[in-house]
């Protein structure tokens, strides 16, 4: 919805209330300034919905790296596990072989 502010006719309003001409532009134009500066546009939103859309992008990218990542180290302590596992398998039936 777009709001309308005559800045030429609130300048005169002013005037004619007894503001010098100077000064009746400048308050109009820190309102106008004011009240329409930090309004988003239709492109500034569109914009934003890009970053948004690489952004989300770039997290996925980062999650699945990282699931990589430790997917990656589970497994090789899990084959350290087994690996000692099977070793502490030999050193007792060496001596289970030893002793009888």
């Amino acid at each position: 919805m777009a709001v309308l502010f005559d800045t030429l006719r609130a300048s005169q309003e002013l005037r004619e209330a007894g503001f010098e001409p100077d000064k009746a532009d400048a308050m109009v134009t820190a309102f106008a300034g004011a009240m329409f500066g930090n309004v988003a546009t239709k492109d500034d939103v569109i914009a934003l919905k890009g970053d948004l859309v690489a952004l989300k992008d770039d997290l996925i990218a980062l999650e699945e790296r990282i699931e990589h990542r430790l997917t990656l180290r589970f497994g090789a302590m899990v084959a350290g596990a087994v690996a000692i596992m099977l070793a502490a398998l030999s050193i007792v039936t060496a001596i289970l072989l030893a002793a009888g």
